[in-house]
C-alpha cells in the first residue's frame, strides 16, 4: 500500500510539506520526527493530518495512521495515543503554562496488537511550527480546500477556500498540491469536471462528516466527472447526482479509486472504457436508469467490492446492477444488489469485440431482481463465441429472481453457449422459473450450491440445447451436477431438459419438505442420490447452516460460510 503521509501545522501555519511514516505499525515499529522553530510563549495548537488513505479491498490493505505520542520542549502532550482510519486531522494543545521560546515537538508511534498485518502505520510525527524565513503564502497549501461559500481568487486553503473543483483542478495543476477536500454542501457544476493524463495523481474528497454534493442540474449535464487517460486518480466521500448519460465516467484510466461516494438519479452510475487497474469500492448507487456500474471495451483487472445498488431501470438482459461486455479478469465481490428492473450481474459476449474471460462474480447478494423482464438472470453470464471462459460464481446468494412460469427467470443463468464456468457455494431461493440454467454451454460444473426450490414449482437445472441462430450444433459436452442439496416441495420434477446434451449428474442430495421420497430420470437422471435431511437451521429466513444430525456430509457437502456475503466494513 506505501507509506503513510501526513502533514503537520502549528497554529494554523503549515511547517514543511508532507511527510512520509515509513515505520509498520503492525510489525512494532516506530519511528520519531522532530521539528524545531521559534515560538512565542503561552498556548499553541498542534494539527496532525493523514492525507492519503487508501483501501485496497480487505483489512490487510488498509492504510491507516497511528500517533503514539507527541511532546512539546520535552513535555508530554495529552490526546494521545491516536489514530485515523481515514484521513483526518488530530489535534494537540500545548499548555498556557509554556514559555519556550525555542522548542522541538516531538512525536512517536508505539506498536499495537490490533493494526491489520499490512497496516502502515503513521510515523511518530513531531510538529513545529512555520519558519519566520519562509512566509506562509509563499508555498501552496498542503491540501486545497473548495467550499459553497469559497472564491475562485482564494488561494485554496482551509481558511480561504475555492468556489469551484474546476478551480482546485487547475491549482492542483499548477503545483505541487495534488489533494483537494470538497466541504459540504451543493456544487451545480457549470461543466463537467473533465480530467486528463496532466491530473494523474489528483485526489478530490469530501470532507469527512459533510455531505458534498456535484449536480449538473442547471447546465444539464450529460456527464458529470470524466476521467480520460489518466492514472492514480481518487473521488471518495462525494455525493453525485442528476447527470443525464453518467455520473462519472473513466476511460483509458488505470489504478485509480472511486470509493465511498453516493451516486442517485442518474442515467448510469459509474461506466469504465478501455480502463484497468482500478477499484471501485464501497460506493452507494440508487435509482440508476439504465446501469448502476457499467465496464466495457477490454476493461481488464478492475476491483468491483462492497458496493450498495438499489434500483436499475435497463430491461431483461440489456443492463443491470452491473453490465460487463469485453472485460477480462474482474472481480465483482461483495456487493449488494437489489430491486433490479433487469438482470442483477450480468456479464455478456455477443461477437469477437465482447468477449469476456477470467472474471470472478463471488460473496454477493443479488435481492429481487428481474422485476419486470422475461428470460433473464439474477446472475447472467452470455457467451456465443463458445469460448472456455474461466469465469468463477462462487459464494453469491440469490434472493428472488422474478417471475416464475413463462416469465423464464433464472437464478444462474449461463445463455447461449457459455462454457467453462465453476459455480459453488451458492444459495439460490424464492426462484422464479428455474435455479440455474445452461443453454448449449460445455464444461460447465455446478458443486455445494443449495438449490431452494421452494412451492413455486420451481425446478432446480434446466439443460437446454443452443440456440438455432448462434452454435445450433454444440453438443453440450461434460456439464457436471454433483454435491448439491436440493429443497423442493411442491416440485414435479427436479430438472428440466430440452435437448440438453448428456449432463453428468451425481451424488446431490434431496429432500422434499412433504416428506416424499425425491426421483429423477433419464435423461437427467442422478446416479448417486441421496434422500436426506439437510436439516437447515433457519431457511425461511436465508439461515442455510447445517444443524447437528444432517445429511449433507453423505454427499460431501461443505458449509457455506454466509458471514462474508455482501459489502464488507
Amino acid at each position: 500500500m506505501g507509506d503513510a503521509k501526513f502533514t503537520v501545522a502549528v497554529d494554523g501555519t503549515a511547517v514543511g510539506g508532507t511527510y512520509s511514516a515509513t515505520a509498520n505499525h503492525s510489525l512494532g515499529a516506530t519511528q520519531t520526527t522532530t521539528l524545531t522553530g521559534s515560538f512565542g510563549s503561552g498556548a499553541h495548537a498542534i494539527a496532525i493530518s493523514f492525507i492519503n488513505d487508501a483501501y485496497g479491498g480487505s483489512a490487510s490493505t488498509d492504510r491507516n495512521f497511528y500517533l503514539d505520542g507527541a511532546s512539546f520542549d520535552g513535555v508530554a502532550l495529552s490526546g494521545v495515543p491516536a489514530s485515523l482510519p481515514s484521513n483526518g486531522t488530530i489535534n494537540l494543545s500545548v499548555p498556557t503554562s509554556t514559555t519556550a521560546t525555542t522548542a522541538p515537538v516531538t512525536t512517536t508511534t508505539a506498536p499495537t496488537t490490533t493494526a491489520p498485518a499490512t497496516t502502515t502505520t503513521a510515523p511518530t510525527t513531531t510538529t513545529a511550527p512555520a519558519t519566520t524565513t519562509a512566509p506562509a503564502t509563499t508555498a501552496p497549501p498542503v491540501n486545497y480546500y473548495v467550499a459553497v461559500n469559497g472564491s475562485d481568487k482564494n488561494d485554496g486553503s482551509v481558511e480561504h477556500p475555492f468556489a469551484t473543483l474546476a478551480r482546485a483542478q487547475s491549482a492542483m495543476e499548477n503545483s505541487t498540491t495534488h489533494t483537494t477536500y470538497v466541504t459540504g454542501g451543493t456544487y451545480d457544476l457549470a461543466a463537467t469536471l473533465a480530467l486528463t493524463k496532466a491530473d494523474s495523481g489528483m485526489s478530490f474528497i469530501g470532507v469527512p462528516g459533510s455531505t458534498a454534493i456535484l449536480t449538473g442540474s442547471k447546465a444539464s449535464l450529460s456527464t458529470l466527472v470524466q476521467v480520460t487517460g489518466a492514472s492514480n486518480v481518487t473521488f471518495s466521500g462525494l455525493t453525485l447526482g442528476n447527470a443525464g448519460t453518467v455520473a462519472l465516467a473513466l476511460k483509458d484510466t488505470t489504478a485509480s479509486r472511486i470509493t465511498g461516494n453516493t451516486i442517485v438519479d442518474s442515467g448510469e452510475g459509474i461506466l469504465l472504457k478501455g480502463s484497468g487497474g482500478n477499484t471501485i469500492s464501497k460506493n452507494k448507487i440508487n435509482n440508476s436508469a439504465t446501469n448502476a456500474i457499467e465496464a466495457t471495451d477490454a476493461s481488464n483487472g478492475n476491483t468491483f467490492d462492497s458496493n450498495s445498488i438499489n434500483k436499475t431501470g435497463a430491461a431483461n438482459t440489456q443492463g443491470g446492477g452491473f453490465f460487463l461486455h469485453g472485460a477480462n479478469n474482474n472481480a465483482i465481490t461483495h456487493n449488494l444488489v437489489e430491486n433490479t428492473n433487469g438482470m442483477g450481474i450480468g456479464i455478456e459476449n455477443w461477437d469477437n469485440y465482447t468477449i469476456n474471460l477470467g472474471n470472478t462474480v463471488a460473496y454477493n447478494v443479488v435481492n429481487n431482481a428481474n422485476t419486470g423482464s422475461q428470460d433473464s438472470g439474477s446472475i447472467y453470464v452470455l457467451g456465443r463465441s463458445h469460448l472456455e471462459t474461466g469465469t468463477v460464481i462462487n459464494n453469491n446468494m440469490v434472493n428472488g429472481t422474478g417471475a416464475g412460469g413463462s416469465a423464464h427467470t433464472i437464478g444462474i443463468y449461463l445463455d447461449d453457449s457459455t462454457s467453462g464456468v465453476t459455480v459453488t457455494n451458492n444459495i439460490m431461493r424464492n426462484i422464479g422459473t428455474h435455479g440455474m440454467q445452461i443453454h448449449g454451454g460445455d464444461n460447465n460444473t455446478a458443486k455445494n450450491n443449495i438449490f431452494d426450490l421452494g412451492t413455486g414449482g420451481a425446478t432446480a437445472v434446466l439443460f437446454q440445447a443452443a440456440p438455432d441462430d448462434t452454435n445450433p450444433t454444440n453438443t453440450m459436452l461434460a456439464d457436471v451436477i454433483t454435491g448439491n442439496i436440493i429443497l423442493s416441495s411442491t416440485t414435479a420434477e427436479i430438472y428440466s431438459y430440452i435437448n440438453g446434451g448428456n449432463p453428468v449428474i451425481t451424488g446431490n442430495l434431496y429432500h422434499d419438505l412433504t416428506g416424499a421420497t425425491v426421483t429423477t430420470s433419464s435423461p437427467t437422471r442422478d446416479t448417486l442420490p441421496v434422500n436426506g435431511d439437510p436439516k437447515f437451521v433457519n431457511p425461511g429466513a436465508g439461515n442455510y447452516n447445517l444443524g447437528s444430525g444432517s445429511a449433507a456430509p453423505s454427499v460431501g457437502f461443505v458449509q457455506i460460510d454466509q458471514s462474508q456475503y455482501g459489502p464488507q466494513v
